[in-house]
């Protein structure tokens, strides 16, 4: 069993070197003043009702595993597959007759052949549409699926606990071969050795890597739900102050924003409170004013995600690369269209919070400028 005794060094090595004081730089900008939409219809305003899309009970043929909810992770003999195991966060968007479509991996454990079974058996789920006052329409969907065979989720092997250790040993002595050999050894049997795995690689990625793949690796252990008794709470928390510092840091703040929401349904300090609660403020006015706030990003595997923080943008692409397409995954509308760098991007209306696909040339480099 793994417990809070037995954290193989990886929370003090985590504590040591995040837990220091959130940064973000307050711009000396003046606050725009919001005013109100004018009264009509007697003085009343009219609210819009928007209901997300559900998926329908039942079975979706999924043939790599089973998270709880009712996923078949049998194949068509009634029998597990060999080495089901990991985990798939899709994106997606649902019509107004309740079909999915534009289904996309925006991250995963990596186990393509568990991706292509999560996308299949999504385009054979059947839905609830989303509705707006009442009447059905297009609307965005996300999930995140896991698979691991049946079994105590909070168990760890000796072998990998061993395994673990050696790993984070290597890390902290700085041997990368040592560490990139043992990686390549750890085999992960159950969601507790997953979530302990993305500390080690964020570990790794902070000798040898960059920010962007010090979030991967978080995003990696913070993927399975807070209740599900994963991980211990210290260490749920440790992991979520590391990956909200670092998304303030890398101007990822609708992400930011998320992960503070999820650390104060988990609990926080008066202290902490007091610290990150300016911040919040601070970017809820950002997100209202014309401040420009610029994320850097790679296209891996064709694709690259983010949720976006303002209705305005434009994409700054490296001479070596190329984008050529843009996908809006909004919770009222989906947007799709062919990528021109001299333009300007506003999203028009009022189709709530959208996700931002970019599609182009593997290695790809940019900047997302919102504004």
């Amino acid at each position: 069993m793994i417990n809070s005794s037995r954290i193989f060094r990886i929370v003090a090595a985590l504590s040591a070197s995040i837990l220091a004081t959130l940064i973000f730089g307050p711009s000396s900008a003046q606050t725009p003043t919001v005013h109100p939409p004018e009264a009509s219809m007697g003085g009343k305003i009219p609210v819009e009702a928007f209901q997300a899309p559900q998926l329908k009970p039942g079975r979706i043929p999924i043939d790599a595993g089973d998270n709880g909810d009712g996923l078949s992770r049998n194949d068509r003999s009634g029998n597990p597959p060999a080495n089901a195991g990991g985990w798939v966060t899709v994106s997606m968007m649902v019509d107004p007759l309740g079909k999915p479509f534009e289904i996309a991996i925006t991250d995963s454990s990596g186990d393509s052949a568990l991706n292509a079974a999560v996308v299949q058996g999504f385009q054979k789920a059947s839905f609830t549409p989303g509705s707006l006052n009442g009447k059905p329409i297009e609307s965005s969907f996300e999930y995140s699926y896991w698979s691991y065979p049946p079994g105590d989720p909070a168990s760890g092997s000796s072998d990998f606990i061993r395994a673990i250790k050696s790993l984070t040993a290597a890390i902290q002595a700085k041997d990368r071969s040592a560490a990139d050999a043992m990686m390549q050894k750890l085999k992960i049997d159950n969601a507790t050795e997953d979530a302990y795995f993305g500390l080690a690689m964020f570990q790794y990625a902070q000798v040898w890597g960059d920010e962007a793949e010090q979030l991967k690796a978080l995003r990696r252990t913070l993927v399975w739900p807070d209740g599900d008794n994963v991980l211990p709470k210290d260490v749920w928390a440790v992991a979520l102050r590391a990956c909200l510092q670092l998304e303030l840091k890398t101007q990822e703040y609708s992400e930011a924003i998320a992960t503070w929401k999820r650390l104060q349904k988990l609990g926080v300090d008066a202290g902490t409170v007091a610290k990150v609660t300016p911040i919040m403020q601070e970017l809820d006015k950002l997100r209202l004013d014309h401040r420009e706030v610029a994320v850097s990003g790679q296209i891996g595997n064709g694709s690259w995600f983010l949720q976006l923080f303002k209705p305005q943008f434009r994409i700054e692409v490296a001479a070596d690369g190329h984008i050529s397409d843009v996908k809006l995954r909004c919770q009222r509308r989906y947007l799709s269209f062919t990528f021109d760098p001299n333009l300007q991007y506003q999203v028009s209306g009022d189709p709530g919070d959208c996700s931002i696909q970019l599609e182009g040339k593997e290695g790809t480099r940019f900047k997302l400028v919102e504004f």
